[in-house]
């Protein structure tokens, strides 16, 4: 909440929730059903018009549908977000776990493989990226596409 990003996400949730039935359905691969931030892992189902949950759209794929939400790192939970996308819908590129993102020197805009935030390089958080942490974009475009937001910042496109 204490980024830009953040104010927008907030009231996209409240209009959409507020007042809905949701249903959780929590990790049980986890411990607890937490991350190791404590926040709880679950994905978000809101009923239909029809009274029923609608699993084949959660809550989770419209924050990310509407920019608001990337997916990334979900090989340690149950959940494989590719399966919110019909074949037939273009899904947005899943970013890999950190450990096995790649990096290429050079581009545009850099981000790091433990973030979601892409930067202009003379960008004063873009230089704090480690070397062996760093994701190089020839566009704004390539970096979205890979699941990044830009930097409140330095704000590239």
């Amino acid at each position: 909440m204490s980024t830009p990003e953040g104010e927008p996400a907030k009231v996209f949730a409240t209009d959409t929730l507020l007042g809905q039935r949701v249903w959780l359905d929590i990790d049980d691969k986890s411990k607890d059903g937490r991350d190791p931030y404590g926040r709880l892992i679950a994905v978000v189902y809101l009923e239909d018009l029809n009274g029923t949950i609608n699993t084949t759209h959660p809550f989770n794929r419209l924050l990310v549908d509407a920019g608001h939400a990337i997916v990334k790192d979900f090989t340690n939970n149950e959940f494989d977000p590719a399966t919110w996308w019909e074949e037939e819908i273009p899904q947005p590129e899943l970013s890999p776990a950190p450990d096995t993102a790649t990096t290429a020197k050079g581009g545009q805009f850099v981000g790091s493989v433990r973030s979601d935030k892409y930067h202009y390089p003379s960008c004063k958080w873009g230089e704090t990226i480690a070397s062996h942490n760093e994701i190089w974009f020839s566009s704004s475009e390539e970096a979205r596409a890979a699941g990044y937001v830009p930097c409140g910042a330095c704000r590239p496109p």
